[in-house]
């Protein structure tokens, strides 16, 4: 998987071993969930940063669309824009697991790297498209020469 583990359960085992269910430790398992929430507060962050970028991109595109000579590059870019931006619309949902996922911190460690690895998937994919789209409206604004 792109950006994440494709095998989850080494991922886990790790993260117990450096965050233990004991709370006489200095880093218990309950310390391990809030280290995984604030990568989660991150990606949100990333995905909001994408969905400001593509819409800056679809922007430049509908602005230059008319003075273009490229309408394949920009009918394109559009539709890259707003599949990367759809990608990351799902980062912004809410909702709440089972309550057996919040029954003991290692239930909700399973969770979140779940949650994670997905999000994780869709970030990267998402960034992969704003790349190609930043590509083609450098292309359709004649900044890269034509090359097929």
């Amino acid at each position: 998987m792109i950006g994440f583990p494709i095998k989850t359960a080494d991922f886990i085992e790790k993260l117990k071993a450096r965050f233990p269910n004991d709370p006489s430790k200095k880093h218990d398992m309950e310390e391990g969930v809030a280290f995984l929430y604030r990568t989660l507060d991150r990606q949100i962050s990333k995905g909001t940063g994408l969905l400001s970028y593509n819409g800056l991109l679809l922007a430049t595109l509908n602005i230059i669309s008319a003075s273009s000579n490229h309408p394949t590059a920009i009918t394109l870019g559009r539709g890259t824009a707003l599949l990367a931006a759809l990608l990351v619309l799902p980062l912004l949902w809410v909702h709440w697991g089972k309550a057996a996922d919040y029954a003991s911190a290692e239930a909700d460690l399973k969770s979140t790297v779940s949650t994670l690895r997905w999000r994780t998937w869709l970030n990267s994919c998402s960034i992969i498209l704003s790349g190609a789209t930043t590509f083609l409206a450098a292309y359709a604004l004649g900044l890269i020469p034509k090359c097929w």
